[in-house]
């Protein structure tokens, strides 16, 4: 593990760059991994998405565009046809391909919201990352995987039932929605 990926997740949660932690263990299959230019590529990313917000756009507003931007005009997809592939797990190589598995797309999701003022958290829900996004009503859980669509009481029921069947009541699916460390 190099000193700054350990530097990096040494300091409290909300302080952590995921990009930049995924990037630097990336680093350990692609020795040449040139860090500070992805950063820098998700930061001009970042800049295009920024312009489409205007100051006072509700949450929701900003994740409709953040949803546009990142699934419609640039075209991040889930690679349905080999989830297994190695290259879904390096985050150089889901920017450069646009396609990755859950939790890839949720480190770039949940990047670029924050640069648009989004609280964002990652949840390791059974069987698929996603992400919460904090309302002032309360709690949004997104999936990034599925071009960020809402998912309501109903659908993480639903998803969570297939995984590990049973009943699923609101304070399991509350246990289940925590933010990941």
């Amino acid at each position: 593990m190099s000193e700054r990926l350990r530097q990096i997740i040494s300091g409290p949660d909300e302080d952590i760059s995921l990009a930049e932690a995924a990037l630097l263990i990336a680093g350990h299959r692609y020795p040449d991994l040139n860090v500070a230019a992805y950063l820098s590529r998700i930061e001009e990313l970042a800049h295009m998405l920024r312009l489409r917000i205007d100051e006072d756009d509700s949450v929701t507003e900003r994740i409709g565009a953040l949803n546009q931007f990142m699934f419609g005009d640039l075209c991040f997809t889930p690679n349905t046809e080999n989830y297994y592939d190695p290259r879904n797990s390096s985050l150089n190589e889901v920017l450069e391909r646009r396609t990755g598995i859950p939790i890839t797309l949720c480190v770039i999701y949940m990047e670029l919201g924050r640069k648009i003022g989004l609280s964002l958290h990652g949840v390791s829900f059974p069987g698929h990352f996603l992400v919460k996004c904090a309302l002032p009503e309360g709690e949004l859980v997104l999936d990034p995987y599925s071009g960020g669509v809402a998912l309501g009481l109903a659908d993480l029921q639903k998803r969570l039932r297939e995984v590990r069947g049973g009943e699923v009541s609101r304070a399991i699916l509350a246990e289940l929605l925590v933010p990941a460390s």
